[in-house]
């Protein structure tokens, strides 16, 4: 059985205005309405987040009077659902809009980096490196424990680390800074601790995007030393003892390839949008091209191990931080070079659950009829598929 893990993206028809404009309120609760809906058929469990379906359905009313009764902006408005999508705790169901880059200002400039228990310094302007590894403990004047409670209710995250994580990427953002409650007026001021235990305040100015980039900054050692595209992995120490490879989503030629070959929907435009967020250069026209220039999972696995192989390492480091998912089964072949014939012989403990929905058989290009014949099933809208392709 193939397991696949679907990724929803929604536009919603009321965002097309400007970002500073008052949407109509009746279209932005019909737009909700139908998110709900889409969760609900879906979405393989959107209740426990909530506390069960009829909480769920609670706050759904909640969030459905409130904008009913408030005006919204588009980032208001979006800002309001993933409060409500943030109880999901998948670390996947949000709601994206359009930023705009001539509006958003950022602190000049800093950057973060997550370690197990907080966030420290990985980058700064050049002419503040001393601070590189300091902790950060606040944020004009709010805690960080503070601060991840307050993101917690903004990001659909899964747990305390991707709290971290979801903060850290933006924590010198004016929008996400007022999005937690923080009070500031042009600039940011971060409470930091350095490696000898000194404590110092740090007031960067915002600006915007273009002056940003034109500040230099210096980053950590430890920066240069983690690889930072998809797929690349290289050795964290000059003796070679261990490995680390960057998996920003689980997303490869393999996948690319079984899309294309299947006619699903949308499977060009998936290859055209590696190409362009993920490998960032031009698509070749002939497709086959641009699929062989995707990179494949298992070959690069293969070819990471054979390294690793070569000088008798023993450590792997696999960094998914802030992966977005996506097709499960081509890390399979993975874990058999890793584990060989254990991962055939030992129960792994991993088991695999679809919904069938409407969304989920629009997905893998079919319906429902055809897909219980090939299956030589009964399924019904609605039904679980467990790893036995039974109804649960």
């Amino acid at each position: 059985m193939k397991h696949l893990c679907l990724s929803i993206i929604i536009f919603l028809s009321a965002l097309s205005s400007n970002a500073q404009t008052t949407l109509n309120k009746d279209s932005l609760a019909s737009d909700f309405s139908y998110l709900v809906k889409l969760l609900e058929s879906t979405h393989p469990d959107p209740y426990s987040g909530f506390g069960g379906k009829v909480f769920f359905h609670k706050a759904v009313n909640d969030a459905l009077q409130d904008l009913q009764k408030n005006a919204c902006t588009e980032t208001t408005f979006v800002n309001k659902v993933n409060a409500f999508l943030s109880n999901i705790h998948d670390g996947h169901t949000g709601l994206q809009y359009k930023k705009s880059s001539d509006t958003e200002r950022y602190a000049q400039r800093i950057a973060f980096r997550v370690i197990p228990d907080g966030l420290i310094v990985d980058g700064i302007s050049t002419s503040h490196k001393e601070l590189l590894g300091a902790r950060l403990d606040s944020i004009n004047s709010v805690g960080i424990v503070e601060l991840l409670k307050r993101m917690e209710h903004l990001y659909p995250c899964e747990n305390i680390y991707a709290n971290y994580d979801a903060l850290h990427w933006e924590v010198n953002s004016e929008n996400l800074l007022r999005q937690l409650g923080t009070q500031f007026t042009d600039s940011v001021r971060y409470s930091l601790r350095t490696a000898d235990n000194k404590s110092v305040i740090l007031s960067l100015p915002l600006v915007n995007s273009d002056s940003l980039y034109n500040i230099p900054i210096t980053f950590t050692s430890a920066s240069k030393k983690s690889p930072s595209k998809n797929l690349s992995y290289q050795f964290a120490d000059k003796e070679r003892h261990i490995m680390v490879i960057r998996i920003s989503k689980i997303m490869a030629r393999e996948n690319y390839e079984y899309c294309w070959k299947n006619k699903w929907d949308g499977a060009y435009d998936d290859i055209k949008s590696y190409y362009k967020y993920t490998l960032k250069k031009e698509m070749p026209r002939d497709t086959i091209k641009a699929l062989a220039g995707i990179p494949s999972f298992s070959e690069v696995f293969a070819n990471m191990l054979t390294q690793m192989k070569k000088y008798k390492s023993e450590n792997l480091i696999i960094d998914l931080r802030s992966d977005g998912g996506g097709w499960t089964p081509i890390v399979l072949p993975s874990l058999l070079m890793m584990y060989g014939d254990d991962y055939i012989t030992k129960d792994m403990n991993t088991k695999y659950y679809r919904l069938i929905s409407p969304l989920y058989l629009q997905k893998i290009n079919t319906t429902l009829d055809v897909f219980n014949r090939r299956q030589g099933t009964h399924y019904k809208i609605g039904d679980y598929i467990s790893e036995d392709d039974k109804p649960v």
